[in-house]
């Protein structure tokens, strides 16, 4: 005698999925209802993550700062993956392998993202603003002649890769200097201003690091470009990759037990 298939709705998914708490198992397996809870709270969260993209497109001057909605899409985009990730019980394939995949490419371009949009932050006349006040206090505080902490501040700024014409530098090679000279810059600057009292040293920080920001400006112009045409088509892919699996999953799938 052949057995019938149990009854199956997309309602009874959604109570299976947002159902009371003490009733959800803990089996992480596909279909059951804690894998269905995550999957769900992932993609809500991957969702939420375009509140910044209309907020920065259709509403440029309301609903709150840019910055904190930017805080928010970072956010959402951690931990909406993460989600994700317990929702696939550490098993992809097939299509939603890719859709998981481009999330992943997503998610780590993103932050790369993220990094390019801090070396970008700010109006160029506050940045000179910024980089002229730091370099004042700096001399305000050190008990060195002036052309001696220019000195200082020329051999960092040499170690960090500004030197002669910015534009003949490649956009990697200025990534690499960004990178590289973010995590030796207090070590750099130890080691060859160590005659300056620790305020003088972190004036000189912030000034050598608004230079290099401006100095490398239109490099991070172009980055930022390049990465929204790698960054969007992944983002887009993933979605689709999870509505045609969230369908699938509601048409065929067998309920959690």
């Amino acid at each position: 005698m052949l057995n019938r298939a149990p009854e199956f709705s997309i309602i009874s998914s959604l109570k299976n999925s947002f159902g009371i708490f003490p009733h959800m198992g803990l089996n992480p397996q596909p279909g059951k209802s804690i894998s269905l809870f995550l999957g769900w709270t992932g993609l809500i969260l991957m969702l939420l993550t375009n509140i910044y993209i209309i907020r920065k497109r259709l509403f440029p001057t309301g609903w709150g700062k840019l910055s904190g909605w930017l805080d928010f899409h970072i956010f959402c985009g951690l931990l909406g993956p993460t989600f994700i990730l317990f929702h696939t019980n550490f098993k992809v394939g097939g299509l939603v392998g890719l859709s998981f995949w481009s999330m992943v490419v997503a998610f780590i371009s993103g932050v790369i993202g993220r990094y390019f949009y801090l070396q970008l932050a700010g109006r160029e006349v506050d940045i000179e603003k910024l980089t002229q006040y730091h370099e004042t206090e700096m001399l305000k505080h050190s008990s060195l002649a002036a052309e001696k902490v220019q000195e200082i501040k020329s051999r960092v700024l040499l170690l960090l890769g500004v030197k002669g014409e910015g534009a003949n530098l490649s956009l990697m090679r200025v990534l690499y200097l960004s990178v590289w000279g973010d995590m030796k810059i207090d070590g750099w600057i130890s080691a060859e201003a160590a005659e300056l009292d620790s305020t003088a040293q972190e004036h000189l920080r912030m000034h050598i690091l608004l230079v290099r920001k401006y100095f490398f400006l239109d490099h991070f112009r172009k980055l930022m470009g390049y990465w929204h045409s790698f960054h969007m088509p992944f983002a887009l892919f993933m979605y689709v990759g999870a509505l045609i699996h969230i369908l699938t999953a509601l048409l065929f799938a067998v309920p959690s037990a």
